[in-house]
């Protein structure tokens, strides 16, 4: 049975869950297109009706549909000549419970032949974008803001359209935004560059199954890409495309592992980069035929890993990789053995358990870097914010640095060296065995594990452990959740404050990151974002570990 929207409106009440905007896109005489867009969030609804009246009260169009499961309902109509005209929107959207809300929205519905004059007279530049803007029903971003000559914006919507005088609404409005964006592309600026990513991406190629947005979105260092991006100079969107990629690639490549650089190289060396971007050509060939055993290209690998090793460009990046395979070839692995933490050496410069002695490339002309005082480490300045609790840990013996001189924050820490220091700092007693197909009872990390496992603070990932995979942020935030139960500190909420990003964490680890987070255990990686999938670097991990036995 229809439902009069008439005999809804003597029922009024509103609800801020729902809200209602009307879009108008004339293409041409006769043939236009208005749309209501009803939105509302949380109301179970069983009907929605509206009706549209012109400037004298007069209904022109009513309609009525049932909700769906969408989010957003839509009414079409088209208005009763091609004159111009105001109109109101009245929509009622009745709930389940019979409640109904009323939303009204006022609207100026644009004749066919003004809408192309006013087209005209905006790429002619005898009228400003400011000066059309209801009529054409232009949106104007942050981007466009930051253009102070609006004169490009038209000449390259000229350039787009090829001069043509007979275009619809919805072609000029495309144009538009095309040209705001590669308007943009010249200002160099960072919010530009930023918004673009964010809101104009499909413009400039940057598509969701891209494999570099895709890392860009697990990125916690987005501030030093865009940084990059807005430094160089774009003559087209495929320009701007090309450095997005380069420069996630870059930042990507810079925090990976000393144990997976290479393979990660490999990979999108041979698969990806070697046939879509300039410059990018490693010699894997040479790398394997100088490099004869598996020591030496591990050993590469921790090489061009470190800092030291310049890998902000591709060029640079070639090159290191090639002093790289040049300082690993004569390498010497001494014999193996040993109870050592992986990348946590005690009164060792080794690494990953290798007893790697890594040298510092360096010139005449490098600067000295400030040594930390408490620590003797270079490196504790590129993590800052977590300097006390380097130096706290360091100090009473509960993680060591990778080198003698080096503290590597931003590398990422595997699950094993996690529950290393995890087993260290809060004194695990093993009170049984710890039986993982990947866990080998002869090495390093054993006791640690079967410490930690034997007490339920770690549980493994089936029959395996996961022995050199990266710990998530969500995992290590599970386990230091284990130890606060296991040891009796007080994960009482401190405060209510809420992570946007919590329903993206896997279901056995989003109470454990609440928890912690209200109780001010944990941080995000900006406010109310956690990046629960992203992998923990050891700046982190020490600062967790910290935050539970201080506070």
């Amino acid at each position: 049975m229809l439902l009069s929207v008439f005999a809804i409106m003597s029922i009024t009440c509103v609800a801020s869950a729902a809200n209602l905007d009307v879009s108008v896109q004339v293409t041409e005489s006769g043939n236009d297109k208005i749309e209501l867009v009803t939105e509302y969030d949380d109301l179970d609804l069983k009907w929605v009706s509206g009706y549209v009246e012109d400037e004298n009260g007069v209904p022109v169009w009513v309609g009525e549909k049932r909700p769906t499961k969408e989010e957003n309902l839509h009414f079409y109509f088209t208005a009763t000549d091609d004159k111009t005209r105001n109109y109101k929107a009245v929509v009622g959207l009745v709930g389940k419970d019979d409640s109904v809300t009323v939303l009204e929205k006022e609207f100026t519905y644009y004749s066919y032949a003004e809408v192309q004059q006013a087209m005209a007279d905006a790429l002619a530049e005898r009228k400003t974008f400011e000066q059309v803007k209801d009529v054409l029903s232009l949106q104007f971003s942050d981007i466009y803001n930051l253009i102070n000559n609006k004169s490009l914006i038209v000449a390259e919507m000229n350039t787009i359209l090829s001069g043509d005088t007979n275009i619809e609404h919805s072609e000029f409005l495309d144009a538009f935004d095309r040209a705001v964006v590669k308007a943009a592309l010249k200002t160099k600026d960072i919010v530009a560059v930023e918004s673009i990513i964010n809101n104009y991406s499909a413009l400039v190629g940057i598509t969701d199954d891209l494999l570099e947005k895709k890392w860009y979105d697990a990125l916690s260092t987005k501030a030093s890409v865009i940084s990059k991006i807005a430094a160089e100079e774009y003559e087209s969107e495929n320009a701007f495309l090309q450095s997005f990629r380069r420069n996630v690639f870059l930042e990507k490549v810079s925090e990976e592992h000393s144990s997976t650089i290479i393979a990660f190289l490999r990979l999108h060396n041979e698969k990806y980069y070697n046939s879509s971007l300039e410059l990018f050509s490693l010699d894997f060939g040479t790398f394997d035929t100088t490099l004869t055993t598996t020591a030496k290209k591990e050993y590469a690998g921790v090489l061009l890993a470190q800092p030291s090793y310049d890998k902000s460009t591709l060029v640079k990046l070639n090159d290191s990789f090639v002093n790289a395979i040049n300082n690993a070839k004569d390498y010497q692995p001494p014999s193996l053995g040993g109870n050592n933490e992986s990348g946590f050496n005690n009164n060792s410069n080794s690494i990953g358990g290798f007893g790697y002695s890594v040298p510092v490339q360096s010139t005449p002309d490098t600067p000295k870097v400030p040594v930390d005082s408490q620590t003797g480490f270079v490196d504790i300045g590129d993590a800052e914010w977590a300097r006390a609790e380097i130096e706290y840990c360091v100090k009473n013996g509960i993680v060591n640095g990778k080198t003698n001189s080096t503290f590597c924050p931003n590398d990422y820490i595997t699950r094993e060296e996690f529950t290393a220091i995890i087993a260290r700092a809060f004194k695990l007693v093993a009170t049984g065995e710890a039986d993982f197909a990947d866990v080998d009872k002869n090495e390093w990390y054993y006791e640690s594990i079967k410490a930690a496992f034997s007490n339920g603070i770690v549980t493994g990932q089936g029959n395996s452990f996961g022995i050199g995979e990266n710990i998530t942020r969500q995992d290590m935030a599970v386990i230091m959740h284990r130890v606060a139960n296991h040891t009796g500190i007080d994960l009482t909420a401190k405060s209510n404050r809420e992570l946007n990003d919590l329903s993206e964490s896997a279901d056995y680890a989003r109470e454990a990151i609440n928890m912690m987070y209200k109780a001010h255990y944990i941080n995000g990686v900006s406010e109310g974002i956690y990046q629960p999938k992203a992998n923990a670097t050891r700046a982190q991990a020490v600062k967790l570990i910290y935050n539970l036995l201080t506070r």
